[in-house]
């Protein structure tokens, strides 16, 4: 399918194009829909062109597209921009978070603009090298203090293979040092329960099982603002913690992530029907419920059972 100029207006990559060059742009370029958990490229792969993502939300892992330090790249951002620029394989897996749609400028062609519209391609390679700044800001930080640290051997440490979620000894590590320097700054906890999550697992097969946990850990990180960490803790209990956010900020984020798992049904492989799932979430908050980081944890934790004896499927706040 050809892609269409008027979308080109409110992409960040070509609002300082003309509208004549905005058409010019588009005549070679073509769309694809990617649905959500779908790979767009894979590590080890050289990009086929530019990749300009017009809606959606996308994933970029190490390695494989389950794999560790994940960034976003939200509408408007480039895929793989850099293995393009530089001709060589791609070091991330992309892949759809939710279901998305991305121009493709092929390769060939993005050189042919550069080269026969300098001024174009000028603004064009400005406006990628912003986007690109931008999905990796949060991504970047992460990895300076791991390469001092020892690279893959941390990251896998402090990762859930299953989910890509952070693990509890590394949400219990981060608590701990914001708590040793936070001093008086705000922070909030919220803890998270599949709601017969036992019964749904003696039903299904083990990968049935482990593929609602992967999208229940797909819908928090989507849910978890820049600067908040997620993580799973143990089987079908997950937390997010929220830096210099207060008690109704946490709730905000809680019903966010309920809205998302009420609306979406997860089917087993091979299967036709889907499953309804419902949460628990117990929000606490500091200061207010407690002044270190194991009190959040008892006063979430406390929260969270108070939602599952009041008859699940809610948010209670400590």
């Amino acid at each position: 399918m050809a892609a269409d100029p008027s979308r080109l207006q409110s992409l960040s990559l070509f609002a300082a194009l003309s509208r004549l060059e905005r058409e010019a742009i588009a005549r070679p370029m073509h769309e694809i829909r990617v649905a959500a958990g779908d790979v767009c490229l894979r590590a080890g792969e050289r990009p086929p062109g530019l990749f300009v993502l017009v809606d959606g939300l996308v994933r970029g892992n190490l390695e494989e597209a389950d794999g560790e330090l994940a960034f976003k790249i939200k509408t408007g951002g480039c895929v793989g921009e850099f293995s393009l620029l530089e001709d060589r394989p791609s070091q991330f897996t992309y892949a759809a978070v939710s279901d998305s749609v991305i121009y493709v400028l092929d390769a060939v062609d993005f050189y042919e603009i550069v080269w026969k519209h300098p001024v174009v391609g000028v603004k064009i390679l400005k406006a990628m090298i912003r986007a690109s700044i931008a999905s990796l800001a949060g991504a970047n930080s992460i990895l300076d203090g791991l390469v001092r640290v020892g690279e893959k051997a941390r990251l896998r440490s402090i990762y859930d293979p299953l989910t890509g979620l952070f693990n509890r000894r590394y949400l219990e590590e981060s608590m701990d040092q914001f708590f040793r320097r936070a001093r008086a700054r705000p922070c909030a906890l919220i803890m998270i329960d599949v709601d017969r999550f036992r019964e749904l697992n003696a039903n299904i097969s083990a990968v049935g099982a482990d593929r609602i946990l992967a999208r229940l850990g797909s819908f928090i990180w989507v849910a978890v603002p820049d600067g908040g960490i997620a993580a799973r803790l143990a089987g079908d209990e997950f937390a997010i913690f929220l830096p210099d956010a207060d008690a109704d900020e946490g709730r905000l984020v809680a019903v966010a992530v309920a809205d998302r798992v009420a609306t979406t049904a997860v089917t087993e492989p091979g299967g036709d029907e889907g499953f309804r799932l419902t949460l628990s979430q117990g929000v606490a908050a500091c200061p207010g419920s407690a002044t270190s980081a194991s009190a959040l944890m008892k006063a979430a934790d406390a929260a969270l059972l108070k939602a599952k004896r009041g008859g699940r499927n809610r948010i209670e706040l400590a």
